[in-house]
């Protein structure tokens, strides 16, 4: 995005100016900024949004959006609430290792085969991601950190799971 409707400056922050303000492409004039969106432009130069930077999780240097993992992880048991889980990466052993802290429904709390559902979420993203979901944290619903519009709060989810902060289903 550029033009006057861009500030060209945070109050006495200089560091997050430079860092999302003022960006420089290549061949182009003017100054840019970055709004940490990640997208195309197909064919026709429709701009398609396809997630955050801040949220892209990179193992063994290959891009997985957290939202399609998620959505893989939802769609396999009614149990599992939709738009209430968060797949993140943390470091573990020298390397990234994929995360997945997903909330049970209410019904379901006491009933739900932890171990099952886990092998079940292992396989599933095994298959459809490449990917082994080494921790995966199944939790109450209504407890995962959430923007008041409703988006999942991925980055706060991580820092809770590292902190111990998530009191897990059986």
């Amino acid at each position: 995005m550029n033009g006057a409707n861009v500030a060209r400056a945070y109050w006495r922050n200089g560091e997050a100016s430079r860092d999302g303000l003022n960006a420089e492409i290549s061949g182009e004039h003017g100054l840019w900024l970055r709004t940490g969106d990640l997208g195309f432009l197909d064919t026709n130069g429709k701009l398609f949004v396809t997630g955050r930077i801040k949220d892209l999780i990179i193992i063994r240097g290959i891009n997985h959006y957290p939202q399609d993992i998620e959505r893989t992880v939802q769609s396999l048991d009614g149990a599992l609430r939709e738009n209430c889980g968060a797949a993140f990466s943390v470091p573990d052993e020298g390397e990234e290792t994929l995360v997945i802290v997903q909330e049970v429904e209410r019904t379901a709390r006491h009933t739900i085969d932890t171990e099952e559902i886990k092998g079940r979420i292992r396989e599933a993203v095994a298959d459809s991601h490449e990917l082994s979901a080494r921790h995966i944290a199944l939790i109450r619903p209504g407890t995962l950190p959430k923007t008041t519009s409703g988006k999942i709060q991925r980055k706060l989810a991580r820092r809770l799971w590292l902190d111990g902060g998530f009191e897990e289903i059986g």
